[in-house]
């Protein structure tokens, strides 16, 4: 009810570059592309934006992004793949390195490396951040002046190059307080300018599906809006 009441009177920004806030929904989504380019369909293909990435650094260096096939209740937890091979809790990134891929044995076989239990996707992801954040008053005037991202409405990301887009409703803040929603407004960008631009995961965690996250501000992103 509150994100419907916070949506009226929504209008459109003029165009800029600002800082930008993904509420926790809109965050997961970031994080889904991250995994994505490290799955091992992604990589033997030549289809990721992150070509061999073991050992690169990625993201900014406060992310650490977790995988855990044993999170009780988890929606993602398995004790073993479609393949019988078992996961393990591991680090995928670990300040913002790249320390390991989603593999399975076919894949792995492409890349000259053993199944990592991954079959059939990633089990549970946890993005978390050493960077200073808090609850979502707290990202609010982390923000300051910009835009909050609360839903896609189509876009897409080139999985080669990176080069990313998205249609968007949200909220445009001022001095830390919501000012009006936002619609009819686009951002671009690349994949690796928004990893890298990470300033802060905020503590309003939330699950979605196999990931969860906490809102994720971004410092610099080009927002498309009226002339």
């Amino acid at each position: 009810a509150d994100r419907a009441r916070h949506a009226l009177g929504a209008r459109t920004i003029a165009s800029r570059r600002c800082p930008v806030l993904f509420d926790p929904r809109t965050a997961s989504v970031l994080v889904g592309e991250l995994a994505g380019a490290l799955t091992g369909h992604a990589q033997y293909r030549k289809m990721s934006f992150l070509a061999d990435p073991i050992g690169r650094a990625v993201a900014a260096s406060h992310l650490d992004l977790h995988e855990d096939p044993f999170e009780p209740l988890g929606l993602a937890s398995c004790g073993f793949d479609s393949e019988g091979i078992a996961g393990t809790p591991r680090a995928i990134l670990r300040q913002g390195v790249v320390e390991g891929l989603f593999l399975s044995s076919f894949s792995g076989r492409k890349l000259g490396m053993r199944s990592t239990g991954n079959a059939d996707g990633f089990y549970n992801l946890r993005l978390t951040s050493s960077a200073a954040s808090g609850d979502w008053e707290a990202m609010l005037r982390m923000l300051g002046t910009g835009l909050v991202v609360t839903e896609f409405q189509g876009g897409k990301t080139d999985p080669a190059s990176g080069n990313w887009t998205q249609a968007i409703k949200g909220l445009w803040v001022e001095g830390g307080e919501v000012a009006h929603a936002v619609t009819d407004v686009t951002l671009a960008g690349t994949m690796h300018a928004m990893l890298t631009g990470i300033r802060a995961v905020g503590l309003d965690v939330e699950r979605q599906g196999a990931i969860r996250t906490g809102s994720i501000l971004i410092d610099d992103v080009q927002v498309g809006g009226r002339a």
